[in-house]
């Protein structure tokens, strides 16, 4: 139960269950209404418990799938309810994660063989995506991490930077001088 307020002769009630497509809303009256409310509650309840609610969330956070490309991890969390601009310890999204992962890949690049640059091109190509899931599901292309920076900080790949900055996507110092 997530809330109860109000006062007499009514209460609102509301009750949501986390990664759950189910929720009730309504009145608690006194007197017959109240035993109403109280006999739908505890049905939905039971039916939860007894069915299930729905899509579980993978066994890796959101952050890790979008650092790894797990497109279909990352569309378990959402389906799950998951909150698509969560933060980590350090203020990071997944969206930073999903950005970010080329940093290493473009150091190294002028070392890698034929067939570890076509792998990397490949894993930008999914990251990329990643990228594009994430904001059309509503990603903050401007959430600040603890020191300041946003995904676009992150983004070492011009077309991920380019996507994020299509979508309005700054980086910390320019959002710094806007006074945001």
């Amino acid at each position: 139960v997530n809330s109860l307020t109000g006062g007499e002769p009514s209460q609102r009630l509301r009750v949501q269950v986390p990664y759950c497509c189910c929720s009730l809303d309504g009145e608690l009256a006194v007197g017959s209404h109240r035993v109403a409310m109280e006999h739908l509650l505890i049905t939905t309840i039971a039916t939860v418990l007894v069915v299930g609610c729905g899509p579980s969330p993978p066994d890796i956070s959101i952050q890790y799938a979008a650092e790894d490309g797990n497109i279909e991890a990352i569309k378990q969390h959402l389906a799950a309810g998951a909150d698509v601009n969560m933060e980590d310890l350090q203020g990071r999204t997944s969206l930073h994660y999903a950005a970010g992962q080329h940093i290493l890949f473009g150091v190294y690049d002028q070392w890698m063989d034929a067939e570890n640059r076509e792998m990397l091109g490949n894993l930008q190509r999914v990251h990329k995506e990643t990228v594009a899931l994430l904001i059309a599901k509503g990603a903050d292309v401007n959430a600040k991490e603890d020191d300041g920076r946003t995904p676009l900080d992150w983004a070492e790949n011009d077309e991920i930077a380019d996507l994020i900055r299509k979508h309005g996507g700054k980086t910390g110092d320019e959002l710094e001088a806007e006074g945001k």
